[in-house]
């Protein structure tokens, strides 16, 4: 010390009160030093430095320690408070600094802060013990650390014995984290941590952070009472927590079914830093509980990407759950490809609850893919997790899912059952689930819904209601859609698939090329059914079967799915009834040899075709359909179409059924620019049956030009390789038949032929004499 200059002893005694420094942490503390004296300060051999991590400057241990316990017998050493002044400089900073994680007007990221708050929390809490300190800003730092998902940081805090506050702040913290205890244990040992330091009278510097946490643990417990308590006493002192207290109003108005009332709240809240991402996260649930589920999506999305771009886990973590809570309702399989993943991560952060949610969500979808093994095994599951952890304020409980999927299947007793007893318990003082699921379970067991005014549907009831029986009208389709034993021969019905005739597409293409959506010149005869403008098309109804509906379903599900349909522009009917649609004139080519990327991307637009929900259109076990996918077969082969029938009903009987194309292949009805897909044409007047029969079909159109099975499946991902199989043959002798109108007999009709004969040959058997093979 007595080699150094004044100015120098100063830097040195205020750079060893903490661990780690910087030269603006020197500058706050030695306000009256001027920045050169500082750097050369730093740059002094004792002075370690590590880049990598901030604060970047550390004095060895032991000269810090020495540099403490030796100042007060230096003729100019500091008094003690002008040191508790330095420290009070170098708090003041560092809070600053910590706190700029709410800060979005920060030059520094989101994560780059993130981390600061963390290093800054630390420094200050060892600093507060070393020192006998208490800093109020530790609350919020703590506060700031939780609501960010440092648990990590926090499960591992010191606990200083002499210093019985900060032994209580540390306790409190280390509790937040312990995501395996049971919601009502960790709720109940937070209270006896705190004890009287969270009361309203309480004068603990970290009171409005205990209550703050106090507040979080009853909502999850289902204390909704004792929640606002808790947060109603956080003093409304436009501190950091007094001013995020609108955040706990919130979830507390959202577990009571007060929607309008979350809505108000957020509307009040910054879009700063991670109060975006907790704003779009509180909206998202709102959006769920209202069966807006697509709206929910889209912000859980927001949530992700922000929670990505700040470098915070657990609140990616929770959005990726979120999203799939989200998603599990309309898209199956896109919640299914996200569930490993988000369970993965919320059990990394140790996040229970979380993998919970999503068994829950993973139930779901597989219930609405049909698969409802899968699907009740997980909820088993789920259930199991949500018992164990006792969240009955769970956002999204596993009894609710069971009363739908027992409704859906037609288990009414068992729905009932538990809709009444959720009903009657909300008249208790400890409620098995949040009021919105006791009124949406009771319309799906359709039982007499109890009259609750403090549900403040962002919409009205009746339309909360119809969006509610969505899902549960969903999973009846889903119950209903395996294929039943088809309509073998049209014994049920015959539907005509005959072309119509040539005055009837004359007077309908004059029909269509007069509508204002058509670009082209008028058109007085339709020598065939489409009809190229500049950049519109007409399709004509061509054949006696073709339906109106199926054009404007498959508008509906490339406005849901973003498959590259064309857009419907207009459509209308002829004198007569038949139909005509204006469409956009989609770029890109056919091709007859196709690729290994034109197969994946096949492949993959079949995937989402089949997920879209609600299916629509004719099933293909209604009555005299099976005649509409055979229609060439049942005239070009009239006496093997009865036994072809038969083969292919036994194939189908008891596959699970989808919405289908029905008729698209590489080199049929589909537009390709290079390998990218541009466009999915003329969907099939069949538009449910069971999925791998597009698959079946693409491979029996593709196969004879060099088409391959493992392209085509690598792009759908998981599929039925044994109802394939079943199919393919079936598709391939279809496809035979039509080669001999066609005019492909001696192309692909040979190929077929040689296939069938090597792999298949009772198939080919059926057809040989009336073929002339």
């Amino acid at each position: 010390m007595r080699d150094l200059s004044e100015t120098d002893r100063d830097l040195l005694r205020a750079a060893a009160l903490l661990e780690a420094f910087d030269a603006d942490l020197l500058q706050a503390m030695l306000p009256g030093i001027r920045r050169r004296r500082i750097e050369a300060f730093t740059s002094r051999p004792f002075v370690r430095r590590e880049e990598s991590v901030w604060p970047a400057y550390r004095l060895h241990d032991n000269l810090r320690r020495s540099v403490l316990d030796c100042d007060a017998h230096t003729p100019d050493g500091w008094t003690l408070g002008e040191r508790r002044e330095h420290l009070q400089r170098a708090i003041s900073h560092l809070a600053k600094v910590a706190l700029s994680i709410w800060d979005e007007e920060e030059s520094a990221s989101l994560a780059e802060r993130s981390r600061r708050t963390v290093a800054a929390f630390l420094l200050l809490l060892r600093a507060a013990i070393e020192h006998d300190v208490l800093p109020p800003v530790l609350a919020d730092l703590a506060y700031s650390l939780s609501v960010a998902g440092h648990w990590q940081v926090l499960a591992s805090l010191p606990a200083p014995e002499a210093i019985p506050e900060l032994t209580r702040l540390s306790a409190v913290a280390r509790l937040t984290t312990r995501g395996d205890l049971n919601a009502e244990d960790r709720y109940q040992a937070m209270q006896r941590l705190v004890g009287e330091h969270a009361t309203p009278e309480s004068t603990d510097p970290f009171a409005d952070y205990y209550r703050w946490e106090l507040g979080t643990r009853a909502h999850v417990a289902g204390h909704l009472n004792e929640a606002i308590g808790h947060l109603s006493a956080i003093t409304p002192d436009g501190s950091l927590i007094g001013a995020s207290a609108l955040f706990g109003l919130a979830d507390n108005a959202l577990r009571r079914g007060d929607y309008r009332q979350v809505a108000e709240l957020m509307d009040k809240a910054t879009d700063e830093g991670l109060d975006r991402i907790r704003v779009a996260d509180m909206l998202g649930h709102i959006y769920i509980h209202n069966a807006r589920f697509a709206d929910a999506a889209r912000l859980f999305e927001t949530t992700l990407e922000a929670a990505q771009a700040a470098g915070t886990p657990l609140w990616e973590a929770r959005a990726l759950r979120h999203l799939a809570l989200a998603l599990m309702w309309y898209d199956p399989n896109r919640t299914l490809a996200l569930v490993p993943r988000a369970r993965d991560l919320n059990s990394a952060v140790g996040e229970l609850i979380g993998v919970a949610q999503c068994d829950l969500a993973a139930s779901m979808a597989h219930a609405l893919r049909g698969e409802h093994t899968q699907g009740a095994n997980l909820l088993e599951s789920a259930a199991r997790q949500y018992e164990e952890l006792g969240a009955t304020g769970e956002l999204t409980p596993a009894e609710a899912i069971r009363v739908l999927q027992y409704a859906a299947d037609g288990r009414i007793d068992q729905a009932t059952a538990i809709a009444t007893r959720l009903a009657a318990s909300a008249q208790g003082p400890q409620p098995e689930c949040l009021p919105v699921w006791v009124q949406v379970t009771s319309w799906w067991a359709s039982i007499p819904a109890p009259r609750d005014a403090a549900l403040q549907w962002l919409d009205s009831t009746d339309t909360a209601l119809q969006r509610w029986k969505e899902p549960l009208d969903r999973l009846r389709r889903q119950h209903r859609s395996v294929c039943a034993p088809l309509d073998v021969a049209d014994r049920e019905a015959f539907i005509p698939t005959n072309r119509l005739p040539g005055d009837v597409l004359d007077r309908t293409v004059r029909s269509a090329s007069a509508s204002p959506a058509f670009d082209g010149p008028p058109v007085q005869q339709a020598d065939d059914g489409i009809i190229n403008g500049e950049r519109t098309v007409i399709k004509l109804q061509r054949r006696a079967h073709e339906r109106l509906e199926t054009a404007l379903h498959l508008e509906q599900l490339r406005t849901a799915t973003g498959i590259p349909a064309p857009q419907l522009l207009d459509y209308g009917t002829a004198p007569g009834g038949t139909w005509w649609a204006v469409l956009e004139r989609l770029p890109g080519t056919h091709n007859d040899h196709p690729t290994f990327e034109q197969q994946r991307a096949l492949g993959s637009m079949l995937r989402s075709w089949h997920s879209h929900s609600p299916a629509a259109g004719l099933r293909l076990d209604d009555p005299g359909v099976l005649g509409v996918l055979l229609g060439w077969t049942r005239r070009a082969v009239p006496h093997a179409y009865p036994a072809i029938a038969q083969r292919l009903s036994d194939a189908c009987e008891a596959m699970p059924m989808t919405p289908i194309h029905g008729d698209v292949a590489v080199g049929h009805n589909a537009l390709f620019d290079g390998e990218t897909l541009t466009g999915v044409l003329d969907p099939g007047a069949v538009e449910q049956g069971p999925p791998m029969l597009d698959l079946a079909w693409a491979l029996a159109v593709d196969l004879p030009h060099g088409g391959s099975a493992e392209p085509l499946l690598e792009g759908y991902g998981e599929a039925d390789r044994a109802a394939l199989n079943a199919l393919l043959p079936l598709m391939l002798l279809r496809r035979l038949i039509d080669t001999v109108a066609l005019g492909l007999s001696d192309t692909d009709g040979q190929w077929i032929a040689r296939h069938l004969r090597d792999n298949d040959p009772d198939l080919l058997a059926l057809v040989e004499d009336e073929l002339s093979l």
